[in-house]
């Protein structure tokens, strides 16, 4: 398989992996694979290499580009029906947006944009209904929540360190924010 992909590259800081789509009875025609091409495009390919489709065509990676593009993070929805896409773009000094896009490369829907808050790790919720991600916000880590449908979000909150999982009927999230006790009267679970 990594004979068909080139081996993961850092751009812009960023390390781009390979993620396998879901697998089960329910969406076993999926069966593909979401990465970011040496370009900086998403695209999905099945296991073998073959059927690659791009689901992104803009990626700028020149540094004569008048608006720099790359795409990061693909994460497949457990259900195995939508991608979710970071991209950051050079405008206003750095732009991120949160795009979700329906299988296979159908077309990309923004749900969150800032220029101040930085999406870094995405996550969905097990019954694919909602997206959390944690952003960089200055010298904070904030955890977010969104609902890909409506872009409806809330904060969870912020620390200087997050960690988070959904519990497996997707109505809760265990947090722990700010180290140990022993380190921070600040940490919590």
């Amino acid at each position: 398989l990594m004979g068909h992909l080139r081996r993961p590259q850092a751009r812009f800081g960023l390390l781009n992996l390979p993620t396998l789509s879901p697998a089960g009875a329910a969406i076993a025609s999926v069966n593909r694979i979401a990465y970011i091409s040496p370009e900086g495009n998403l695209r999905t390919v099945k296991p073998d290499g073959a059927d690659r489709i791009a689901v992104t065509t803009d990626a700028e990676l020149r540094r004569s580009a008048t608006v720099r593009r790359l795409y990061a993070y693909p994460t497949w929805s457990p259900n195995g029906q939508s991608i979710a896409v970071m991209a950051l773009t050079s405008e206003a000094d750095g732009t991120a947006t949160l795009f979700v896009s329906p299988v296979p490369g159908g077309g990309l829907k923004p749900i969150y944009k800032s220029d101040t808050s930085i999406p870094f790790y995405l996550q969905w919720s097990p019954d694919s209904r909602r997206i959390a991600f944690l952003a960089g916000e200055s010298d904070e880590i904030a955890l977010n929540v969104i609902n890909p449908e409506s872009a409806e979000s809330f904060s969870v909150g912020k620390g200087s360190s997050y960690y988070f999982a959904w519990s497996p009927d997707s109505q809760m999230m265990l947090t722990h924010a700010d180290g140990s006790r022993r380190q921070s009267t600040e940490a919590s679970i």
